[in-house]
C-alpha cells in the first residue's frame, strides 16, 4: 500500500469517526430533551399543561425527524452503518421517530391513499393529506401515552384486591380527563363530510395511524384490562360492581 493510499484511508476513517461522534452527541442531546418533555407530559395536571407540553413534544419530534432523515440520506455509508448498529442514542430516537419504518409504511399507505383520494376535489385531497401529516406528527406524544398505558396494564395484572383495581381505575380516569379533547385541540378535524369519510376509510386500513388516535383515549384502551383484573380476583375480593 502506498503512503498516499494509507493517508487517504486514514483521513476517511477519521472523518467517519468524527461524523459518528458528532451525530451521537446530537442524538444524545435530542434524547435528553425528549426525556424531559415526556416526563412533563406524564406529570401534567391540567388539560392546558398537557396541551402545552404536547405541542413542545410535537415540535421536538419534527426536529428529530429531520435529524434522522438527514442521517438516513447521508453519503457516508460507513457512518450510517455505524450509527444504525452502534449508536445507543440514535437507536433510542428511532423508537419514537422511525424513518426507515415510516418510509416502508408510506409506500404501503400510498396505494390506499390514492384510492380514497381519486373521487375528491383538489382542496379535499389537501385536507386529507394535511390531516394525515398532522396525525403522524403526534407520534412522540402517542408513544408516551402508550408507555403510560402499558404501566397501567402491568399494575392491573398484579392487582390482588378490588380496592387496588378501583384505585388504579381512578388514576386512569383522572389521566383520561386531562387528555380528553386534546386530540381535537392538537389537530384540526375536517368539517367536510366527504373528507371525513375518506379519512375513516383510510384509518381503518392503517393500524399505525389508528393506534396513534386511539392512544388519546386511555380509559377505552384499558377497559378490557380493568374487566380482566376484576374477573381474576378471588370471589371474596371482588367489589359489588363486578
Amino acid at each position: 500500500m502506498s503512503i498516499r493510499s494509507f493517508e487517504d484511508k486514514k483521513i476517511r476513517a477519521n472523518s467517519i469517526a468524527l461524523n459518528f461522534i458528532t451525530a451521537e452527541e446530537e442524538a444524545k442531546s435530542f434524547c435528553k430533551k425528549l426525556d424531559v418533555l415526556q416526563k412533563d407530559l406524564c406529570s401534567a395536571k391540567t388539560q392546558t399543561e398537557f396541551d402545552s407540553v404536547a405541542k413542545k413534544l410535537i415540535t421536538q419530534g419534527k426536529e428529530v425527524h429531520q435529524f434522522l432523515s438527514t442521517l438516513a440520506a447521508g453519503k457516508e455509508q460507513e457512518t450510517k452503518l455505524a450509527l444504525t448498529y452502534g449508536s445507543k442514542y440514535v437507536g433510542k430516537l428511532s423508537k419514537y421517530i422511525d424513518v426507515v419504518t415510516e418510509s416502508v409504511s408510506e409506500k404501503n399507505e400510498s396505494v390506499a391513499l390514492e384510492e380514497i383520494l381519486k373521487n375528491l376535489a383538489d382542496t379535499q385531497k389537501n385536507e386529507v393529506r394535511n390531516f394525515i401529516k398532522s396525525l403522524k406528527e403526534l407520534q412522540p406524544v402517542s408513544e408516551t401515552l402508550m408507555s403510560q398505558e402499558e404501566k397501567f396494564k402491568e399494575r392491573l395484572s398484579q392487582a390482588d384486591s378490588s380496592d387496588v383495581v378501583d384505585m388504579i381505575e381512578a388514576e386512569i380516569l383522572a389521566k383520561n380527563n386531562i387528555i380528553e379533547g386534546s386530540l381535537n385541540r392538537l389537530i384540526s378535524y375536517p368539517q367536510d363530510e366527504a373528507v371525513a369519510g375518506a379519512l375513516v376509510n383510510f384509518l381503518q386500513r392503517n393500524e399505525r395511524l389508528l393506534n396513534i388516535m386511539q392512544s388519546f383515549d386511555i380509559y377505552a384502551s384499558l377497559e378490557d384490562d380493568l374487566s380482566n383484573a376484576r374477573a381474576a380476583l378471588p370471589v371474596n375480593n371482588r367489589s359489588l360492581r363486578s
